[in-house]
Protein backbone atom coordinates (compact mmCIF):
# COMPACT_ATOMS: atom_id res chain seq x y z
CA UNK A 1 0.00 0.00 0.00
CA UNK A 2 1.09 3.18 -0.98
CA UNK A 3 1.11 6.45 1.27
CA UNK A 4 1.42 9.97 0.44
CA UNK A 5 4.67 11.78 3.35
CA UNK A 6 5.92 15.09 2.71
CA UNK A 7 9.46 15.60 2.72
CA UNK A 8 11.49 18.81 4.06
CA UNK A 9 14.59 20.02 3.54
CA UNK A 10 16.71 22.92 4.47
CA UNK A 11 19.27 24.59 1.62
CA UNK A 12 21.91 26.35 3.74
CA UNK A 13 23.46 29.16 1.07
CA UNK A 14 25.46 32.29 2.15
CA UNK A 15 23.99 35.97 1.00
CA UNK A 16 27.04 37.13 -1.36
CA UNK A 17 28.63 40.19 0.19
CA UNK A 18 25.61 42.40 0.67
CA UNK A 19 26.35 46.10 0.41
CA UNK A 20 26.30 48.63 2.76
CA UNK A 21 22.98 49.56 1.82
CA UNK A 22 21.70 45.80 2.04
CA UNK A 23 23.53 44.87 5.18
CA UNK A 24 21.99 48.36 6.66
CA UNK A 25 18.42 46.89 5.78
CA UNK A 26 19.38 43.59 7.04
CA UNK A 27 20.77 44.87 10.39
CA UNK A 28 17.87 46.81 10.88
CA UNK A 29 15.32 44.19 10.07
CA UNK A 30 16.66 41.76 13.11
CA UNK A 31 16.65 44.61 15.39
CA UNK A 32 13.28 45.22 14.80
CA UNK A 33 12.13 41.48 14.27
CA UNK A 34 14.26 40.98 18.22
CA UNK A 35 12.17 43.89 19.62
CA UNK A 36 8.43 42.40 18.19
CA UNK A 37 9.93 38.98 19.59
CA UNK A 38 10.24 40.86 22.96
CA UNK A 39 7.28 42.64 22.93
CA UNK A 40 4.78 39.68 21.59
CA UNK A 41 6.30 37.46 24.65
CA UNK A 42 5.86 40.33 27.66
CA UNK A 43 2.39 40.52 26.62
CA UNK A 44 1.65 36.60 27.19
CA UNK A 45 3.44 36.65 30.48
CA UNK A 46 1.24 40.17 31.30
CA UNK A 47 -1.49 37.77 31.33
CA UNK A 48 -0.10 34.65 32.06
CA UNK A 49 -1.71 33.05 28.80
CA UNK A 50 -1.63 29.30 28.22
CA UNK A 51 -3.05 26.87 25.74
CA UNK A 52 -1.96 25.65 21.92
CA UNK A 53 -0.38 27.85 19.66
CA UNK A 54 -3.85 28.27 17.48
CA UNK A 55 -5.24 30.19 21.05
CA UNK A 56 -2.12 32.15 21.79
CA UNK A 57 -2.03 33.47 18.17
CA UNK A 58 -5.97 34.45 18.70
CA UNK A 59 -4.64 36.31 21.89
CA UNK A 60 -1.80 38.53 20.30
CA UNK A 61 -4.14 39.63 17.26
CA UNK A 62 -5.95 42.49 17.37
CA UNK A 63 -4.64 45.09 19.75
CA UNK A 64 -1.67 43.69 21.39
CA UNK A 65 -0.37 43.22 16.88
CA UNK A 66 -1.29 46.68 16.32
CA UNK A 67 0.67 48.07 18.76
CA UNK A 68 3.89 46.09 17.70
CA UNK A 69 3.59 46.85 14.44
CA UNK A 70 3.53 50.89 15.25
CA UNK A 71 6.56 50.01 17.60
CA UNK A 72 9.03 48.42 15.27
CA UNK A 73 7.50 49.40 11.91
CA UNK A 74 7.75 45.92 10.55
CA UNK A 75 5.74 45.30 7.42
CA UNK A 76 2.44 42.31 8.41
CA UNK A 77 4.31 39.18 7.10
CA UNK A 78 7.65 39.90 9.55
CA UNK A 79 5.19 40.83 12.41
CA UNK A 80 3.23 37.75 12.17
CA UNK A 81 6.17 35.78 11.57
CA UNK A 82 7.99 37.02 15.00
CA UNK A 83 4.58 36.47 16.55
CA UNK A 84 4.79 32.66 15.30
CA UNK A 85 8.78 32.59 17.03
CA UNK A 86 7.88 34.29 20.39
CA UNK A 87 4.80 31.79 20.74
CA UNK A 88 7.15 28.73 20.06
CA UNK A 89 9.78 30.13 22.37
CA UNK A 90 6.68 31.02 24.98
CA UNK A 91 4.92 27.36 24.56
CA UNK A 92 8.54 25.90 25.53
CA UNK A 93 9.28 27.83 28.23
CA UNK A 94 5.43 26.98 29.98
CA UNK A 95 6.15 23.41 29.11
CA UNK A 96 9.48 22.97 30.83
CA UNK A 97 8.11 24.81 33.79
CA UNK A 98 5.13 22.27 34.14
CA UNK A 99 7.89 19.84 33.80
CA UNK A 100 9.37 21.61 37.40
CA UNK A 101 12.31 22.32 35.66
CA UNK A 102 14.39 25.68 36.17
CA UNK A 103 12.91 27.98 33.25
CA UNK A 104 13.45 32.27 32.57
CA UNK A 105 10.87 33.82 29.99
CA UNK A 106 12.44 33.83 26.31
CA UNK A 107 15.08 36.40 25.90
CA UNK A 108 15.91 37.27 22.63
CA UNK A 109 18.88 39.78 22.90
CA UNK A 110 21.44 37.80 21.68
CA UNK A 111 18.79 36.35 19.06
CA UNK A 112 20.70 36.37 14.99
CA UNK A 113 17.89 35.31 12.79
CA UNK A 114 14.76 36.34 11.52
CA UNK A 115 12.20 34.04 9.75
CA UNK A 116 9.94 35.25 6.86
CA UNK A 117 7.35 32.72 5.19
CA UNK A 118 7.15 32.68 1.18
CA UNK A 119 4.94 35.70 1.40
CA UNK A 120 8.15 37.86 1.83
CA UNK A 121 10.54 36.25 -0.29
CA UNK A 122 11.10 34.68 -3.62
CA UNK A 123 13.92 33.09 -5.14
CA UNK A 124 14.77 34.57 -8.62
CA UNK A 125 16.34 32.58 -11.57
CA UNK A 126 19.07 34.89 -13.18
CA UNK A 127 21.46 34.26 -16.07
CA UNK A 128 24.35 36.12 -13.46
CA UNK A 129 27.64 33.99 -12.58
CA UNK A 130 25.54 33.30 -9.18
CA UNK A 131 22.72 32.26 -11.27
CA UNK A 132 20.04 32.26 -8.10
CA UNK A 133 19.08 35.56 -6.28
CA UNK A 134 16.74 35.88 -3.18
CA UNK A 135 14.19 39.10 -2.69
CA UNK A 136 13.41 39.91 0.59
CA UNK A 137 10.94 42.08 1.89
CA UNK A 138 12.55 43.94 5.10
CA UNK A 139 12.38 46.59 7.29
CA UNK A 140 13.24 49.31 4.61
CA UNK A 141 11.40 47.47 1.42
CA UNK A 142 12.45 44.78 -0.52
CA UNK A 143 16.13 43.97 -1.57
CA UNK A 144 17.05 41.92 -3.91
CA UNK A 145 20.90 39.69 -2.92
CA UNK A 146 22.91 37.31 -4.56
CA UNK A 147 23.32 33.34 -3.59
CA UNK A 148 26.39 31.98 -3.01
CA UNK A 149 25.58 28.42 -5.05
CA UNK A 150 27.94 27.63 -7.60
CA UNK A 151 27.36 24.65 -10.33
CA UNK A 152 29.12 22.08 -8.35
CA UNK A 153 27.61 22.90 -4.65
CA UNK A 154 24.43 20.96 -3.29
CA UNK A 155 22.59 24.21 -2.66
CA UNK A 156 22.41 24.65 -6.60
CA UNK A 157 20.92 21.00 -7.41
CA UNK A 158 18.60 21.88 -4.84
CA UNK A 159 17.73 25.56 -5.87
CA UNK A 160 17.88 23.77 -9.48
CA UNK A 161 14.88 21.67 -8.88
CA UNK A 162 12.56 24.20 -6.57
CA UNK A 163 13.21 26.40 -10.00
CA UNK A 164 12.00 23.38 -12.31
CA UNK A 165 9.19 22.78 -9.64
CA UNK A 166 10.44 19.60 -8.14
CA UNK A 167 9.95 21.18 -4.76
CA UNK A 168 7.82 23.71 -3.26
CA UNK A 169 9.02 26.54 -0.98
CA UNK A 170 8.36 26.82 2.92
CA UNK A 171 9.62 29.76 4.83
CA UNK A 172 13.73 31.56 4.85
CA UNK A 173 15.30 31.69 8.29
CA UNK A 174 18.23 34.67 7.82
CA UNK A 175 21.16 34.41 10.30
CA UNK A 176 24.03 36.40 11.02
CA UNK A 177 27.23 34.83 11.82
CA UNK A 178 31.03 35.41 12.20
CA UNK A 179 33.45 34.04 10.86
CA UNK A 180 36.88 34.77 11.39
CA UNK A 181 36.11 38.30 12.87
CA UNK A 182 34.35 38.75 9.60
CA UNK A 183 30.25 39.07 9.20
CA UNK A 184 28.24 36.58 7.04
CA UNK A 185 24.67 36.58 6.37
CA UNK A 186 23.02 33.43 5.72
CA UNK A 187 19.74 31.60 4.23
CA UNK A 188 18.44 28.78 5.67
CA UNK A 189 15.83 27.91 2.87
CA UNK A 190 13.22 25.08 3.69
CA UNK A 191 11.61 23.14 0.33
CA UNK A 192 9.12 20.65 0.97
CA UNK A 193 7.76 17.91 -1.73
CA UNK A 194 5.05 15.18 -1.24
CA UNK A 195 6.44 11.58 -2.08
CA UNK A 196 4.83 8.43 -2.33
CA UNK A 197 5.84 5.69 0.73
CA UNK A 198 5.06 2.05 0.95
CA UNK A 199 3.55 0.74 3.77
CA UNK A 200 3.02 -2.98 4.49
CA UNK A 201 -0.81 -4.11 3.98
CA UNK A 202 -0.56 -5.33 7.16
CA UNK A 203 1.80 -3.23 9.79
CA UNK A 204 2.68 -4.53 13.10
CA UNK A 205 2.21 -1.01 15.47
CA UNK A 206 5.21 -0.74 17.81
CA UNK A 207 5.88 1.62 20.46
CA UNK A 208 9.55 2.38 21.94
CA UNK A 209 9.83 4.47 25.46
CA UNK A 210 13.61 5.65 26.07
CA UNK A 211 14.32 5.98 29.88
CA UNK A 212 16.76 5.42 32.12
CA UNK A 213 15.56 2.68 34.54
CA UNK A 214 14.43 0.89 31.72
CA UNK A 215 16.46 1.60 29.15
CA UNK A 216 13.63 0.37 26.54
CA UNK A 217 10.02 -0.50 26.99
CA UNK A 218 8.99 -1.91 23.33
CA UNK A 219 4.95 -2.54 23.36
CA UNK A 220 3.59 -4.58 20.13
CA UNK A 221 0.11 -6.39 20.24
CA UNK A 222 1.10 -9.19 21.88
CA UNK A 223 3.69 -8.18 24.20
CA UNK A 224 5.73 -5.71 26.18
CA UNK A 225 9.29 -5.98 26.48
CA UNK A 226 11.44 -4.38 28.82
CA UNK A 227 15.13 -4.00 28.46
CA UNK A 228 16.63 -2.64 32.10
CA UNK A 229 19.01 -0.21 32.51
CA UNK A 230 20.32 -2.13 35.95
CA UNK A 231 23.51 -3.50 34.17
CA UNK A 232 24.54 -0.08 32.22
CA UNK A 233 24.32 2.06 35.59
CA UNK A 234 26.08 -0.65 36.94
CA UNK A 235 29.24 -0.67 34.50
CA UNK A 236 28.82 3.05 34.27
CA UNK A 237 29.42 3.20 37.95
CA UNK A 238 32.25 0.87 37.62
CA UNK A 239 33.85 3.34 34.83
CA UNK A 240 33.60 6.56 37.09
CA UNK A 241 35.45 4.72 40.08
CA UNK A 242 38.28 3.29 38.09
CA UNK A 243 38.69 7.02 36.07
CA UNK A 244 38.77 8.24 39.83
CA UNK A 245 41.07 5.73 41.00
CA UNK A 246 43.88 6.33 37.76
CA UNK A 247 43.66 10.24 38.46
CA UNK A 248 44.18 9.41 42.10
CA UNK A 249 47.02 7.35 41.21
CA UNK A 250 48.61 9.88 38.90
CA UNK A 251 48.67 12.61 41.12
CA UNK A 252 50.60 10.44 43.95
CA UNK A 253 53.49 9.53 40.89
CA UNK A 254 53.71 12.94 40.18
CA UNK A 255 54.10 14.04 43.70
CA UNK A 256 56.21 11.63 44.35
CA UNK A 257 58.93 13.11 41.16
CA UNK A 258 58.30 16.46 42.81
CA UNK A 259 59.55 15.29 46.48
CA UNK A 260 62.53 13.23 44.37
Amino acid sequence: MLQKATVTKTVKVRLLEPNRNKEAALEATLDAFRDACTLFVRALEEVKADGSKRKLRRYLNGDIYHRVRDETKLPTVLVQNAADVAIEAYISYKDKQKRRRKASPPNFKSMRSFRVDKRGFKIIDSENKYRFLISLRLLTGRVIIPLEALYEHYPYKMLDELMKGEWSLGSVTIIKRRKRRKKEWWAYITIKKEVEVEIPDDPTPIGIDVGTVNLAVVSTPSTVLFFSGREWWHRRREVERNKGEITKGAEIQSNQKDRR
